[in-house]
């Protein structure tokens, strides 16, 4: 679980082939929302990914790096997942 007043700073990093794009999120209300639903989302399952892209979740203590492909999330490249929230979908993709 994911203690969201401790959060400063969420940025999203979106890789493609001819660039990189990345979503800060710093406001406060939006980072508690983020991070209850990470910390609520039910489990997706085994996934395995070549390349994914990145959440990181900036703390006072530390910095959590989650992998991500837009549909679900997780600690790796492969392993367990959870289901990202269908609302984060477009913010996600940048549209």
């Amino acid at each position: 679980m994911i203690n969201h007043e401790t959060v400063k700073e969420i940025s999203i990093t979106i890789h493609r082939a001819d660039q990189n794009l990345t979503k800060l999120i710093s406001d406060k209300d939006s980072i508690k929302t983020f991070v209850t639903d990470l910390n609520k989302a039910e489990i997706d399952g085994l996934w395995k990914g070549a390349k994914w892209d990145e959440i990181l979740i900036i703390c006072s203590d530390k910095t959590i790096r989650l992998s991500t492909n837009g549909k679900v999330f997780g600690s790796g490249s492969s392993g367990q997942f959870f289901k990202l929230d269908k609302k984060y979908q477009y913010d996600y993709q940048f549209k």
